[in-house]
């Protein structure tokens, strides 16, 4: 119960525009823990964050391009 009253508040800061919120629940949804995965809307608030200059959203779309990268050369 305590989770979901957190991420309902994660949802709420990020509708307002806070940076870290989004990127608390793009971490959520990128691992489907305590949020249905959902990598399109993890995507979506990476790339948000990127906009804004934040160092944990370049870092992750950065490491998920090269994961990806090694994937189709594996």
């Amino acid at each position: 119960m305590f989770l979901f009253s957190a991420y309902k508040l994660f949802k709420q800061a990020a509708d307002l525009g806070h940076i870290g919120a989004k990127e608390e629940l793009a971490f959520a949804h990128l691992v489907g823990v305590h949020l249905p995965m959902d990598f399109n809307q993890a995507k979506k608030y990476f790339d948000e964050g990127v906009q804004t200059g934040s160092a944990k959203s370049h870092f992750v779309c950065l490491y998920l391009l090269l994961d990806f990268i090694n994937f189709l050369f594996i």
